[in-house]
Protein backbone atom coordinates (compact mmCIF):
# COMPACT_ATOMS: atom_id res chain seq x y z
CA UNK A 1 0.00 0.00 0.00
CA UNK A 2 1.43 2.88 -0.72
CA UNK A 3 2.44 5.73 2.17
CA UNK A 4 0.09 7.88 3.12
CA UNK A 5 -2.97 5.43 1.14
CA UNK A 6 -5.58 3.49 3.78
CA UNK A 7 -7.88 0.87 2.69
CA UNK A 8 -9.81 1.79 5.96
CA UNK A 9 -12.62 4.70 6.67
CA UNK A 10 -13.76 6.49 10.04
CA UNK A 11 -17.30 6.16 10.88
CA UNK A 12 -19.29 7.58 13.75
CA UNK A 13 -21.97 5.41 15.58
CA UNK A 14 -23.11 4.08 18.56
CA UNK A 15 -22.24 0.25 19.52
CA UNK A 16 -25.23 -1.89 20.98
CA UNK A 17 -23.45 -4.85 22.12
CA UNK A 18 -20.10 -6.89 22.20
CA UNK A 19 -18.25 -10.47 21.26
CA UNK A 20 -15.11 -11.75 21.68
CA UNK A 21 -15.03 -11.23 17.75
CA UNK A 22 -17.21 -8.44 16.97
CA UNK A 23 -19.12 -5.63 17.99
CA UNK A 24 -22.70 -4.57 16.66
CA UNK A 25 -23.01 -1.09 15.44
CA UNK A 26 -25.91 1.35 14.89
CA UNK A 27 -24.77 3.46 12.28
CA UNK A 28 -28.29 5.65 12.58
CA UNK A 29 -29.99 3.45 9.65
CA UNK A 30 -29.56 -0.16 11.10
CA UNK A 31 -27.17 -2.47 13.30
CA UNK A 32 -24.38 -4.56 11.27
CA UNK A 33 -22.20 -6.97 12.87
CA UNK A 34 -18.23 -5.48 12.29
CA UNK A 35 -15.25 -7.97 12.82
CA UNK A 36 -12.84 -6.70 15.62
CA UNK A 37 -10.13 -8.26 13.25
CA UNK A 38 -11.48 -5.90 10.54
CA UNK A 39 -11.76 -2.53 12.48
CA UNK A 40 -10.33 -1.06 15.71
CA UNK A 41 -12.29 1.68 18.31
CA UNK A 42 -10.12 5.01 17.64
CA UNK A 43 -12.40 7.44 20.19
CA UNK A 44 -15.48 6.77 22.57
CA UNK A 45 -17.03 10.12 22.91
CA UNK A 46 -19.21 11.78 25.92
CA UNK A 47 -22.29 11.28 23.84
CA UNK A 48 -22.13 7.69 23.51
CA UNK A 49 -21.00 7.72 19.95
CA UNK A 50 -17.82 6.21 18.76
CA UNK A 51 -15.47 6.10 15.82
CA UNK A 52 -14.18 3.64 14.49
CA UNK A 53 -12.03 2.79 11.63
CA UNK A 54 -13.29 -0.09 9.44
CA UNK A 55 -11.51 -1.64 6.54
CA UNK A 56 -13.16 -0.58 3.30
CA UNK A 57 -14.13 -4.04 1.96
CA UNK A 58 -16.97 -4.46 5.35
CA UNK A 59 -18.16 -1.05 4.84
CA UNK A 60 -18.64 -2.05 1.28
CA UNK A 61 -20.20 -5.58 2.08
CA UNK A 62 -22.06 -4.03 4.88
CA UNK A 63 -23.64 -0.92 2.58
CA UNK A 64 -21.68 1.73 4.86
CA UNK A 65 -20.38 3.36 1.81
Amino acid sequence: MPEGKSDRHCINCTLEHETERAWLINDGTGTHWIPKSQAEIYEKRSDGTIDMFVEEWILKEKGLI
